[in-house]
């Protein structure tokens, strides 16, 4: 049973725009894919049990930060981790919230708010929780 996620980001104040600088898909459940068709970013995953991640960071690279998302137990769960150091990339973050990782144990929940070191918000949150077809939005303070 597939799922999609459409992501909407919403940018809060005109002092920094924020860009995706990576994005990632985990390999569960027949992995997924990223797509980005008339301005709406899309993820699709190939069944529960899995997750995609977008790195963001603003125009002058700075302020870096991720938000992962995906199914557990056929429901859309969300994490942000704010100040990522350059180093960690989706591809060295991504595998940690997996096989007691040091991510693995985070609530599953359809909400995520917290600041960055810079005093930012930011937010993401699930717009309904049933169904395979869900929409993200994500705010940038």
């Amino acid at each position: 049973m597939s799922y999609t996620v459409r992501v909407r980001v919403r940018h809060a104040k005109a002092d920094a725009y924020f860009h995706i600088a990576e994005m990632a898909v985990w390999h569960y459940a027949n992995g997924g894919s990223w797509f980005n068709s008339d301005g709406v970013l899309k993820l699709t995953m190939g069944g529960s049990g899995t997750s995609g991640m977008l790195r963001y960071q603003n125009d002058a690279g700075e302020e870096p930060f991720t938000v992962v998302m995906g199914v557990h137990n056929y429901k859309p769960w969300v994490h942000i981790i704010p100040d990522v150091p350059r180093n960690e990339t989706c591809v060295v973050l991504l595998p940690q919230y997996y096989a007691g990782g040091k991510y693995s144990g985070v609530p599953i929940v359809p909400t995520c708010t917290v600041n960055n070191s810079a005093q930012r918000s930011l937010t993401a949150t699930f717009d309904g929780t049933e169904g395979r077809d869900y929409k993200l939005d994500i705010f940038i303070g």
